[in-house]
């Protein structure tokens, strides 16, 4: 028997400071014994990593034997059409035969989801919970500080989300087709498209720079704030070269903390709740800045040249093999710097509007994560030519 366990560095979702972990645990056990047909009910323990969202594992027994669940109770400002579209990309990629998806479970009804309403200081809010398959594979790294993947790890990495984008290449959203929320958190999706994104920053961050405040966070941010500014406008691409991008379902958190391997390949890929109709570019850009950056603190935001190569290249080959959308177009391949710039300002826009979105948020964490991303920046602008080299000659390699 699996006990349920507490994890003292559990980080507890954003919206739900305060919250013992321990009741949403017994909340868990008490969805998935009302709702669905796991069998009996073994453990439920809390599965720390994420910022946004509950993650719980639960054991349960059947005449089967014993059998894993992952189980997400989602962040408060999702959307119930958020987590529809969710649902209905993972059905999609299962139905296209990609077997690092784990299943959405039904409930008693056919439902993807339970909902159960709480009271907050705004009133009556709907929570939204959903039972996943629990997917195979070691669990090894991180979004941060724990990235570095071994050279066939990353080819792995590259080819899974080249084979990802060919699934989701013909998925259509419909009505389900996820959209920013007015004053909402800004994850879980909720953000417009990457260049409608970024051409909303810059007045966002001089106002919040502009705010009283002698912390180091908010004296650091003053300090680059021009560089911040800069790169991001660098950013922005604009006119018919867009227009020949290809938009799709990207997966937006594309990062080896959110893959499982075995052996040195990726068996698993998962948490979609970032997903949004968006120009493929956003996720190369934004996995290149997760796979291709040392965290070191001897070399952090320090640029890997031949993991950048390395990756694209796998990424290439994969996608010349796959129907749907196909390899990086040279239209594409010429955008790598903006779109790199891109998916680290995506991430930057987390350090700084995370910082400033509750009070009492820890100085010292916040500060490493916004230096490191603007480390960054100076790195792409630095090596500007280089990648646009190196990016050429993945191009053409075969």
């Amino acid at each position: 028997m699996v006990e349920n366990r507490a994890d003292e560095d559990l980080i507890i979702p954003v919206g739900d400071t305060g919250t013992d972990p321990a009741s949403v645990v017994d909340e868990v056990r008490d969805v998935v014994t009302a709702h669905y047909d796991l069998g009996t009910l073994k453990g439920v323990w809390p599965i720390s990593g994420g910022y946004i969202n509950w993650s719980f594992g639960v054991l349960a027994e059947s005449k089967d034997g014993e059998s894993r669940f992952f189980v997400r109770k989602y962040n408060k400002s999702t959307a119930e059409n958020a987590v529809r579209y969710e649902h209905a990309l993972v059905d999609h990629l299962i139905g296209r035969g990609f077997a690092e998806a784990a299943p959405v479970l039904r409930t008693h009804d056919g439902s993807s989801y339970v909902t159960r309403r709480e009271t907050d200081a705004q009133g009556s809010v709907p929570r939204f919970f959903a039972v996943y398959g629990f997917l195979p594979g070691e669990d090894k790294y991180s979004w941060c500080f724990n990235t570095e993947v071994t050279d066939e790890e990353l080819v792995s990495c590259a080819q899974t989300l080249a084979r990802y984008h060919a699934c989701v290449s013909d998925f259509d959203p419909g009505n389900l087709e996820r959209k920013a929320t007015p004053g909402g958190y800004p994850g879980n999706g909720a953000v417009p498209p990457i260049m409608e994104h970024l051409s909303l920053l810059a007045p966002i961050y001089r106002d919040l720079a502009g705010r009283p405040g002698d912390d180091a966070f908010s004296r650091y941010l003053r300090e680059k704030l021009e560089l911040i500014v800069d790169c991001v406008t660098k950013s922005i691409v604009r006119g018919d070269e867009l227009r020949e991008m290809p938009v799709l379902a990207v997966h937006s958190d594309f990062h080896a903390g959110n893959m499982k391997y075995i052996d040195g390949h990726v068996v698993a890929l998962f948490d979609f709740d970032y997903s949004r109709m968006d120009y493929r570019m956003f996720d190369i850009g934004h996995a290149l800045h997760f796979f291709c950056f040392s965290w070191r603190p001897e070399s952090d935001g320090g640029l890997w040249l031949d993991k950048l190569d390395a990756f694209l290249r796998a990424y290439q080959r994969a996608a010349r093999e796959l129907s749907g959308v196909g390899p990086l177009s040279p239209v594409e391949a010429a955008h790598v710097v903006p779109f790199l710039h891109a998916g680290n300002i995506f991430t930057l826009d987390w350090d700084i509007q995370d910082f400033f979105a509750e009070p009492g948020r820890d100085v010292d964490e916040y500060l490493l994560f916004l230096r490191h991303n603007v480390r960054m920046m100076e790195t792409i602008e630095a090596n500007r030519e280089a990648i646009e080299r190196v990016v050429a000659e993945a191009q053409h390699a075969r």
